[in-house]
């Protein structure tokens, strides 16, 4: 009787014969499994390579060995088990003595199989035969792929079946999917492997070369699809956050941004800073192409269509100029053939369809087309009593899309503001759209004071506002402030959650310059806000070049109107406006300055110092230097004159005639009349002027000339602070004009004996009051 190990000697000698490339894996027990130590515990079995031309021997002795998980059927048997069996079937052992051990090591064999080399030809066509199998099958849709990987492999496949051409939708259906799939927060973000990291890029270049190449065979609604799906997508990609912690979504960034991927066993390499020269280039060549297919058939183009061409170039900001010229030599934009073309059949348009039009046109339109705001807005007055068909993502964007446009349609806001009224809850409405609305209303001016009153009550009931991030908290504060609509409990609720929170590292220059704006506005004092938001700036180095003209001179008024003291912020803040003036001036060529500070923003800064009494000579002299040099001062509004010249007499500073002069001359050569001043700003030039001790006759007597025309109604507007005010001006610049004194005297001496007779009587009135109650 032949023993167990002649039996596989026997095996292998037969296979060889027929097959030179089968050789076989042979499973063993671990030397843990011998040795009888009673463990009841189970162990991994390891396996091991044997080559054909091997004989298998009862001691077999190999300078090396290939030991791993080369048999993945064999499972694990405790040490009992092998011990059972060896005694039952007599199995022998596997000796390996290893040239560098003292003793041989013995397993116990428990199975034996064939494999084969994977380079064979058999392995190629089972390979190839799986291939065929998955291909048949019918793959899940893009949009429900759980990665941005699984969503690659399952298009290249499709786009790699031999039994089926791929369709130009089957391509516009993966961009919009593969869009959706990278804006998932489960998204994986590790590559695991060698194939992952350098066949992924591979695998979406193809893809992407396909498309381009297969882009003339689009239909419009093929085309449409594809813009929006290359849009959504780039959007997804250039968030900091998602490409420089997922290494699909920078594979993808490189593709679609940088228009290039490099492979490497970390993935893509990206930096902090992205090319913008090469990032709009690329972005021109994928819509380009777009637009080079869709224009000859933009007229087959359904309404969704156009609507969704429009929405895509306007994610992108791509407002592609035609080559077309008018007679005036004015070019044509893709915008403009849009409305060209959208005009006539509005009435075709759902709601998602007009409000992703009217989005898009008021993002990127610059003038934007006013018929088309003004019959969009018709027709949905007109043909919908409700707006029940729009959900709140619509009515949003609608009135967001009015609100950058600058353009009030008042039927359209005042239908929409009384069904948001309507409704009995507001669980569909995010905070964004929430603050988006509100926000429209204040910016376009529409008056809704339910409106404001209901979401008021809405946000108040809110346990928490964690829900609301930092650029929708800054656009409600700020659209309260600014439509003037007073709501203590909104603004102590949202103070305090701008309290709780961490750190204000998420809140961007126009976040915080937009609150603290809005809480002086609305007179609202809240120190603890105000000292958080100028530390979290102070602490910051660098960080004011980040900030517009706008949003610093913003920043220091909100801080000197509610007499918040900060003197580092003030510090910082006059340091970078000298800083920023000299560079505008060509003298510090190593600064980068945010922007260039034109005379407004100047005359609200100097008047923030003045008023909060912090004193910065360099800027000063600054604003003096700005202000002497301009061609004239018509870019300054009257406010902003009687700020600036209020500024420099109440600071103190040293005398400015030259300052004081300029805007002398502009007021007696420029204007015609004072009109445009009101009695605030009238009471300020001439007490600057007077505290400054700059004599202007011709000034004060152009000013009392005025005063006296607008007769007893006008004397009324100005009060009789400001009458006592102009008075000492006149009398302190020695400039005596009677009619102008007498009217003025006997205005305030009326006023006076009015509020003392009121007084009087009030007093009467309490006195019988506790008369009664006694």
């Amino acid at each position: 009787m032949l023993s167990r190990c002649q039996c596989l000697n026997s095996r292998l000698a037969t296979n060889r014969r027929s097959n030179a490339n089968v050789g076989f894996v042979i499973a063993a027990a671990s030397s843990s499994a011998r040795g009888g130590s009673g463990a009841s515990s189970s162990s991994s079995a390891p396996s091991f390579l044997l080559h054909q031309h091997a004989p298998l021997s009862s001691s077999l002795s190999y300078r090396s060995i290939r030991i791993g998980p080369c048999w993945k059927n064999v499972k694990c048997a405790s040490d009992n088990e092998y011990h059972r069996q060896h005694r039952k079937s007599n199995t022998p052992f596997l000796t390996l003595h290893h040239p560098l051990q003292s003793k041989p090591s013995n397993f116990p064999i428990i199975s034996i199989s064939k494999y084969r080399h994977f380079g064979s030809k058999a392995t190629k066509r089972l390979k190839n035969k799986k291939k065929a199998q998955l291909a048949k099958k019918e793959l899940k849709p893009i949009k429900k792929c759980a990665t941005i990987k699984k969503a690659i492999y399952v298009f290249f496949l499709r786009l790699h079946n031999k039994n089926k051409t791929t369709e130009p939708s089957e391509i516009a259906d993966f961009w919009i999917g593969l869009s959706h799939v990278a804006n998932q927060r489960h998204t994986d973000n590790q590559l695991k492997n060698h194939n992952q990291r350098h066949h992924l890029p591979r695998k979406m270049r193809e893809i992407f070369e396909h498309t381009m190449e297969r882009m003339p065979e689009f239909s419009p609604r093929d085309l449409a699809c594809v813009a929006l799906g290359f849009a959504k997508t780039m959007k997804v990609v250039e968030d900091p956050g998602k490409i420089f912690q997922a290494k699909p979504h920078r594979m993808l960034h490189d593709m679609l941004i940088v228009g290039e991927v490099e492979e490497g066993e970390e993935g893509c390499n990206i930096t902090d800073t992205v090319d913008t020269t090469n990032s709009e280039r690329r972005k021109e060549y994928i819509f380009n192409s777009i637009l080079n297919v869709a224009l000859p058939m933009l007229l087959e183009f359904e309404v969704r269509d156009l609507s969704n061409l429009a929405y895509a170039n306007a994610i992108v900001n791509s407002n592609p100029t035609l080559e077309e010229e008018g007679d005036d030599g004015s070019t044509t934009t893709l915008f403009d053939r849009i409305a060209e073309e959208s005009l006539p059949r509005l009435g075709e348009f759902d709601p998602q369809g007009l409000s992703n039009l009217i989005w898009s046109f008021g993002r990127m339109s610059s003038p934007p087309p006013p018929e088309l705001f003004r019959d969009v807005g018709d027709v949905i007055v007109s043909s919908y009593d409700t707006l029940d068909e729009f959900i709140p993502q619509n009515i949003s964007n609608l009135v967001l899309a009015y609100a950058k446009a600058g353009i009030l349609h008042p039927a359209l806001f005042r239908k929409v503001g009384d069904h948001i009224v309507s409704l009995e809850e507001y669980r569909e409405f995010y905070p964004m759209a929430i603050a988006n609305v509100l926000y429209s209303f204040a910016k376009t001016g529409a008056s809704h004071p339910p409106l404001f009153e209901k979401m008021a009550e809405h946000i108040f009931e809110q346990k928490k506002l964690s829900q609301y991030n930092h650029e929708s908290i800054s656009k409600v504060v700020w659209a309260y402030a600014q439509a003037g609509e007073p709501h203590p409990m909104l603004y102590r609720k949202i103070a305090a959650h701008l309290n709780a929170i961490p750190n204000l590292y998420k809140f961007t220059p126009r976040n915080l310059s937009d609150v603290v704006w809005a809480f002086a506005e609305a007179g609202q004092p809240k120190p603890k806000v105000f000292q958080k938001v100028a530390d979290h700036i102070v602490r910051r180095v660098g960080w004011l070049k980040k900030f517009t003209a706008r949003e610093v001179s913003n920043l220091v008024w909100a801080f000197a109107k509610n007499e918040e003291p900060h003197s580092k912020l003030f510090e910082k803040v006059g340091n970078h406006v000298v800083v920023a003036a000299a560079a505008a001036a060509g003298l510090d060529d190593d600064d980068s300055s945010s922007e260039l500070f034109g005379a407004k923003e100047l005359s609200d800064v100097v008047w923030a110092f003045a008023k909060a009494e912090e004193s910065q000579p360099r800027l000063f002299e600054m604003v003096t230097g700005r202000i002497v040099a301009l061609d004239d001062l018509h870019s300054l509004e009257p406010r902003e004159l009687s700020n600036l010249l209020w500024a420099f007499a109440w600071a103190e500073e040293l005398p400015k005639p030259q300052l004081f002069e300029k805007v002398a001359n502009h007021m007696l050569a420029e204007l015609d009349d004072l009109r445009s001043f009101g009695p605030q700003d009238l009471t300020n030039v001439v007490w600057a002027f007077a505290r400054a001790g700059v004599s202007q006759p011709a000034l004060f007597g152009k000013v009392a000339e005025h005063v006296v025309e607008l007769g007893d109604d006008g004397l009324h507007a100005f009060g009789t602070h400001n009458c006592s005010q102009i008075l000492w001006a006149f009398e302190s610049s020695e400039f005596v004009h009677a009619q102008l004194a007498e009217k003025m005297t006997a205005y305030v001496d009326e006023q006076m004996i009015d509020d003392e007779t009121l007084e009087e009587e009030s007093d009467e009135v309490l006195e019988n009051s506790n008369s009664l109650s006694a």
